[in-house]
């Protein structure tokens, strides 16, 4: 028995050593030694699902990487615990599967939704159209996408609509006109973040809506336009949001 525990103890002392995630956990987080090395190790098992939005991990940005997980842990009120950063990881990997399902064709495999409305007022929503010939709306599909796991990554939890999610990002596509449209609804998400996400949406080749092609904000280098259901000088969330979409755009 004295043996075995001498054992478990030396390889747990091995691990800590060799993985570059423990040391940064025991300083931020008050968790016990073995889940701290639960998560260290899940976390450097996963490392392929966060390296397109971090590049290759090392000490120097290994604390940007938690600083995503505490972010996704604070906007979902959850405990930093195995299981929410697992679920952190898992729709990383959920988005690559949508990837893929669109490349070969089966956009449709997205649940679909009647009479599909904001959650409540408190959200503001985003939206706009995706145009051209098949493989035009997939490949900027796909750029949609990845933008989705780009914010999420950085910790910011994103749903695709079901109706009674309160996520602070719900996004939502359908088909329409022979088109995709394309639906965000967004709250108590930074103004900054929000506008960072409409520069990037808007430097796709999309436009707004058929059915209101007013109150939108538009990349002035590609004309591109997305459709805001909130006017910018009645809420003060949006007027700050598209302040610094106009900074992003002006500066990228």
């Amino acid at each position: 028995m004295v043996l075995n525990n001498l054992k478990t103890k030396i390889m747990n002392g091995l691990k800590k050593h060799t993985n570059h995630y423990y040391k940064p956990i025991s300083n931020r987080w008050n968790l016990s030694d073995k889940e701290k090395l639960q998560i260290a190790k899940y976390i450097k098992y996963n490392e392929e699902k966060i390296k397109p939005y971090f590049g290759t991990i090392n000490k120097n940005n290994i604390d940007k990487v938690l600083d995503s997980i505490d972010q996704f842990v604070s906007l979902k009120g959850s405990p930093v615990d195995l299981p929410t950063i697992s679920q952190y990881f898992n729709m990383l990997e959920d988005l690559d599967n949508k990837i893929e399902e669109i490349k070969k064709g089966f956009f449709n495999s997205l649940p679909k939704y009647n009479n599909v409305k904001k959650p409540n007022e408190d959200y503001i929503e985003i939206s706009f159209l995706i145009r051209g010939n098949s493989q035009e709306k997939w490949n900027t599909l796909i750029n949609v996408f990845k933008i989705i796991g780009e914010f999420w990554a950085r910790g910011f939890p994103i749903s695709y609509y079901d109706g009674t999610d309160n996520f602070p990002i719900i996004y939502y596509m359908e088909t329409s006109n022979g088109g995709i449209y394309v639906r965000f609804f967004v709250r108590n998400v930074p103004p900054a973040a929000v506008g960072y996400l409409l520069y990037r949406l808007s430097s796709l080749p999309i436009a707004p809506p058929d059915d209101d092609r007013s109150h939108h904000v538009g990349h002035r280098f590609t004309g591109n336009r997305i459709k805001i259901d909130k006017l910018s000088n009645e809420d003060q969330y949006v007027s700050e949001a598209i302040e610094y979409f106009r900074a992003f755009a002006e500066f990228f």
